[in-house]
């Protein structure tokens, strides 16, 4: 029997409890990365939310004198805002792999944008991706949680007039009456194009039991990835925007000339001409009030968002970056409000159906890797993009910061210091 020699043994030991000590540094300088990143994160929350309410504020001379101008400004201000969030994306390693439908053609319609909710990272996800969409940005409409009304950005979004909805059985019909009042009041006078709505009311994580129970219950599909979408808030935006729709069956001569109207624009497109898609069209096709008979909500954009591994992002993770680089997918699909049928139960059938779908893309990427356009066969009115990383607009990032951080800068010069005087004066008399 050899018996090993004294030193080798120590040395071998030494050599374990370097690295160990290694590891422990590593663990330790990387706990210190994500928090100096969460810092600079929070930091950026600060300075970019404060100064754009500042200005919503100084500015709001201008939105008794001249609404329209206000509101202009007020989007681009807010589109800043959206810049921030996508730097906060992009500088973690986080992409995002857009599929699906070519949306280029909606930038300057009316439409609502349905997401499915998995967490608190759908919404960076969906502003990374819209951020880059010309002025969609800054004309979005969200309609969140009420929960949301007292967070940094719920400031934000009151001052802009999003709506905040309340969920419960007691109070639910309450809320979506304030909702139709809200989106008569305000949608057409803000200028807003998007709307952007999360038809489950919730997360996955905390409505999937619960759905679970109510799909057995009452004999719907029981689903993994999503849960039953609920059709009271969307039944409410069609009714309150889609009025001079036309009813379900006599679409066909409707469909028809969008989709010869969106061929025209995709071969000009690609011939490399340049077109707009608009009223007056120079293509001597029926104007878009024509077409939708009236109806000022002329689209439903469904997006189905996919995280790696059936585990998504949270805000967490985008704020400390403590996840390792990886893709985020959005696959967005178009439909013409006319392809919705109008009766409650007609309009939750035609709902489940899309997520249905949803389920059965995002099932066939987790099992297999296929991509959601492969399993997305659907013949739809818009051309196909090509599946792609989301547009990453640098220069527009860097502007909107050194603005905001500028204008913070001179906020605390000439509003909060001597804000902060005055307290202190009063307290030391």
């Amino acid at each position: 029997m050899i018996i090993p020699d004294q030193r080798l043994i120590q040395l071998t030991l030494k050599v374990f409890m370097m690295v160990d000590l290694l590891q422990c540094v590593a663990h330790v300088l990387q706990y210190c990365q994500y928090t100096a990143r969460f810092s600079l994160i929070l930091f950026t929350n600060v300075y970019a939310i404060s100064s754009y309410c500042v200005w919503l504020l100084l500015l709001w001379p201008l939105r008794v004198l001249q609404p329209s101008v206000y509101w202009k400004l007020e989007s681009v201000l807010f589109k800043g805002l959206l810049a921030m969030v996508t730097t906060w994306f992009f500088t973690a390693g986080y992409k995002i792999i857009e599929s699906g439908d070519e949306l280029s053609v909606l930038y300057e319609k009316e439409a609502l944008l349905l997401a499915n909710h998995q967490s608190t990272g759908d919404v960076p996800s969906i502003m990374a991706s819209l951020h880059g969409r010309q002025k969609v940005g800054g004309t979005l409409m969200w309609i969140m949680d009420e929960m949301f009304r007292f967070t940094h950005f719920g400031a934000a979004s009151t001052l802009r007039k999003d709506f905040f909805i309340r969920q419960g059985k007691a109070v639910r019909e309450q809320q979506l009456l304030n909702l139709h009042a809200h989106l008569v009041s305000d949608y057409v006078a803000l200028d807003r194009k998007w709307i952007v709505l999360f038809p489950e009311g919730g997360f996955l994580y905390k409505l999937k039991e619960s759905n679970k129970k109510y799909a057995e219950k009452n004999k719907y599909p029981v689903w993994n990835h999503i849960t039953l979408p609920r059709v009271g808030a969307v039944k409410v935006v069609l009714e309150s925007l889609a009025d001079g729709l036309s009813s379900h069956v006599d679409t066909g001569e409707s469909a028809m000339k969008i989709s010869e109207e969106m061929s025209e624009i995709q071969k000009l497109m690609t011939e490399g001409q340049q077109t707009t898609y608009c009223d007056t069209s120079p293509l001597g096709f029926q104007s878009d009030e024509d077409v939708f008979h009236g109806s000022l909500l002329q689209w439903i954009i469904d997006v189905t968002i996919v995280y790696p591994k059936d585990n998504p992002l949270t805000l967490v993770n985008i704020g400390a970056g403590s996840w390792s680089a990886c893709d985020v997918l959005l696959h967005f699909r178009a439909y013409p409000v006319s392809d919705v049928p109008r009766d409650e139960e007609g309009m939750k059938q035609w709902l489940f159906k899309r997520f249905a779908e949803k389920e059965i893309m995002i099932e066939e990427y987790y099992s297999h890797g296929t991509p959601l356009s492969q399993t997305d066969d659907q013949k739809r009115l818009l051309a196909r993009r090509k599946d792609g990383a989301c547009h990453f607009d640098g220069l527009h990032v860097v502007f909107f910061h050194l603005f905001y951080l500028i204008s913070f800068y001179f906020q605390c010069l000439f509003i909060w210091k001597p804000i902060f005087v005055c307290i202190s004066q009063a307290f030391t008399l």
